[in-house]
């Protein structure tokens, strides 16, 4: 449900003077633990194309590239929380593997992107001594910059069974 657009009605059904409301809860559509623990390559190929990139189709051999930019800027997407400068030392090995030249024609853009859904002291330490000391800039993306994240909810339902006899039976059901 995107949180701009107005709300639509539920289809409803009327008895005895009383509305009953049919789907009134729904979801956020991106919700962390369902991304976060969602197939690797799964997550990696959709979170580029959600940034607007083109997915590697090689599940091995990729050589530490997941995607890239329409520009042709590689991309690597980690499913991961507080990545560590090791990533960001590798990324920059396989950007290196992935187009020699590319550190020389970017000049002052990105020669690489990493997505994760959160990055470490040493993983930013690191992209900002690349940047000041061998001019070569990597952009560092959280997930919920491309697509916005929830919690989960934990929600109780109740809601009342619509008879063609005047006596309603009550249920409630506790989910997550």
């Amino acid at each position: 449900m995107n949180p701009c657009k107005p709300l639509k009605l539920p289809k409803c059904a009327c008895k005895n003077n009383k509305i009953y409301f049919r789907n009134l809860v729904q979801l956020h559509k991106y919700d962390y633990d369902t991304l976060r623990y969602k197939d690797a390559f799964e997550f990696e190929q959709w979170i580029i194309q959600q940034y607007g990139g083109l997915p590697n189709i090689q599940q091995r051999g990729d050589k530490g590239i997941d995607g890239k930019t329409s520009d042709g800027v590689p991309i690597q997407v980690k499913r991961s929380d507080n990545i560590g400068r090791n990533v960001v030392d590798n990324f920059r090995a396989a950007c290196g593997r992935f187009d020699k030249a590319l550190f020389d024609k970017t000049q002052g853009k990105a020669c690489g992107i990493i997505i994760a859904f959160s990055f470490g002291k040493g993983a930013v330490q690191e992209v900002a001594r690349l940047k000041n000391e061998e001019n070569i800039f990597i952009k560092l993306v959280t997930v919920d910059t491309i697509v916005p994240l929830a919690k989960k909810p934990k929600l109780t339902l109740q809601y009342e069974q619509l008879n063609l006899y005047p006596k309603t039976t009550k249920i409630t059901k506790n989910t997550k």
